[in-house]
């Protein structure tokens, strides 16, 4: 793909972490010591509860602290991973947990046929969190709803309930919104709630508010975007009853009277159903797992929102190398002291648009996001090309001219993706982690819509003449912006970022590959719900937290448990 040659290797990020990390994580430690919120496991587990919670994460956690808010109920949460380290509360140091870690399962994507061919193996890492709060200790830390099409789309599909009028009341009631109050946006927000939402306010550096201009000349507004490792579960008659898992190397049991609830995520809550022989017939009798409900759709349905590496300009105004600010003595005081600067934010700045490019159906329903970063690839392009397991010489090949330079990123990002994988079983030794395999770029329709959108924002006069933004190419043989042009860029270069869903999706009985119903019961078993984000029959449109799927389902417990005469709901 690519036309020139280094003999120069990247800088071993790996052995930064080591370095700096010790360091940033005794000084978190002084800040946060005594704020209440250190969490102890119980001393003691008994044989029974009410519920039993596989999967301390986004939403079982949630799905957890809602349950016992009933004192009459008994609720037991297990979790494989231990309590968040300090650096998972600042937004700043997000981006190490795109590495190998402690807190994370380190799985992989399965070697894709059509699409990462500049990727070792064809694969690349896939973080998913193994500590108490899931992988939203360790994501972005960005709260963005879906579109409204997307839920009403859901209930469209056979799910009653799931409509955005519906929905809309508990999305606010999960959130203690904390800007200002504005009317345009106030119905849209709640007080007072368990998720804490901060605007990112204050002054932006030029190469932002040349994002925003762009998009008011192409004639977009500025809006507010949001307007353990278990081994089986035991079953009685087709009920499930209780839950087998591992602790302190003994097997354990632990019974529940009313349900077992799945929360373990898109990837890891099919591959448990698979082992305790809940999916189809014939790949659970491949393992030698006994089929006890035979339901085809278990792991099927995967998507992923891909994302398009690569796309960097370089431009004439200085722009922060976030990796080695990160360190800067006066950066952290100013964090410390202040709670202000570089790491308040995820990714230095950044910004988000989102756009309806296909040019079929309601223009109000996007199907590609725009995310800007301030910082080009040839600043610390190093660090994210080795958390995504981009080849190094490639990377060196393609990015070496770049070193140094001052430059922005954008990544398009594909919200409403064609194309399907699975989730299927290694083996049926539930230590193994799952084959995760999103077949991506098979459909033709994902390959390019997003591309020339990023292209015209970067072409327009606040980036082109205000920044002097250029787009860097260099593709081999290839004219540039010709079909052929983009098809190898695509090829070569898009990959994942981690925005999994649909792989145990709800639907009617009349859909074959319908997992659940519309309140997340698993088909052909009592007793057995999935609470995560494989339940969605269609992935949402922005980021794939616990605000895509939990809140109106874990906010309103009548919508899944009917209140009985000595119990009130708030």
């Amino acid at each position: 793909m690519f036309s020139t040659s280094t003999d120069m290797q990247p800088l071993p990020i790996r052995l930064l972490l080591p370095t700096v990390l010790p360091m940033l994580r005794l000084m978190l430690q002084s800040m946060f010591r005594g704020d209440g919120s250190a969490f102890e496991p119980p001393p003691r587990v008994y044989d029974q509860y009410d519920f039993v919670i596989v999967g301390g994460g986004t939403a079982g956690s949630v799905m957890a602290a809602r349950l016992s808010e009933v004192r009459e109920w008994k609720v037991l949460l297990l979790e494989a991973g231990g309590v968040p380290t300090p650096e998972t509360r600042v937004p700043g140091l997000s981006r190490l947990f795109y590495f190998p870690s402690a807190v994370n399962w380190n799985y992989e994507l399965a070697p894709q046929r059509h699409g990462l061919r500049n990727y070792d193996n064809r694969s690349s890492p896939i973080p998913q969190g193994r500590v108490l709060g899931g992988s939203s200790s360790i994501n972005g830390m960005l709260y963005v709803r879906g579109n409204r099409r997307d839920y009403d789309n859901w209930a469209a599909l056979g799910n009653p309930g799931w409509d955005y009028e519906s929905v809309l009341p508990y999305f606010k009631k999960s959130e203690d919104f904390r800007g200002p109050h504005r009317g345009e946006t106030e119905h849209y927000h709640g007080r007072g709630g368990p998720y804490t939402v901060t605007p990112k306010e204050g002054p932006h550096l030029p190469i932002t508010n040349a994002f925003l201009r762009a998009g008011q000349h192409l004639g977009f507004d500025v809006i507010d975007p949001s307007g353990p490792e278990q081994i089986d579960y035991i079953r009685q008659e087709n009920r499930a009853v209780g839950v087998v898992y591992k602790h302190n190397d003994q097997i354990k049991t632990v019974y529940a009277r009313r349900e077992v609830i799945l929360s373990t995520g898109a990837l890891v809550s099919p591959k448990l159903l698979m082992l305790s022989g809940v999916g189809a017939g014939h790949q659970l009798r491949r393992h030698g797992i006994k089929v006890v409900a035979d339901l085809p759709g278990v792991g099927q349905n995967l998507q992923d929102h891909m994302c398009l590496y690569g796309l960097t300009w370089n431009v004439d105004v200085r722009t922060p190398n976030v990796a080695f600010e990160a360190v800067n003595p006066g950066v952290i005081r100013q964090y410390a002291s202040e709670r202000k600067g570089l790491y308040t934010t995820p990714l230095g700045e950044f910004g988000h648009a989102w756009s309806r490019v296909s040019g079929e159906g309601d223009p109000y329903w996007p199907d590609v996001q725009l995310f800007m970063v301030s910082s080009g690839l040839g600043q610390e392009g190093l660090m994210a090309a080795h958390a995504l397991g981009l080849n190094s010489a490639k990377f060196m090949e393609y990015f070496t001219p770049q070193f140094g330079r001052p430059g922005l990123t954008m990544m398009p990002y594909l919200m409403r993706p064609k194309s399907r994988g699975a989730v299927l079983l290694r083996s049926r030794n539930p230590f193994d982690a799952p084959v995760v395999d999103p077949n991506y770029l098979s459909h033709p329709d994902d390959i390019d819509p997003a591309i020339r959108w990023a292209l015209k924002v970067g072409e327009t006069p606040p980036f082109a003449l205000g920044l002097g933004a250029k787009f860097y190419s260099r593709c081999q043989e290839k004219p540039f912006g010709s079909d052929a042009y983009w098809r190898c860029f695509v090829l070569h270069m898009a990959t994942t970022f981690y925005h999994f869903g649909g792989t145990c999706k709800m639907g009617p009985e009349s859909d074959p590959y319908s997992v659940l119903d519309e309140k997340l019961r698993v088909r052909g078993v009592n007793g057995l719900r999935v609470v995560d984000g494989s339940s969605m029959p269609v992935v949402t449109t922005l980021y794939l937290s616990s605000h895509s799927l939990p809140p109106p389902l874990i906010t309103s417990l009548p919508f899944i448990y009917p209140p009985s005469t000595s119990h009130s709901y708030p």
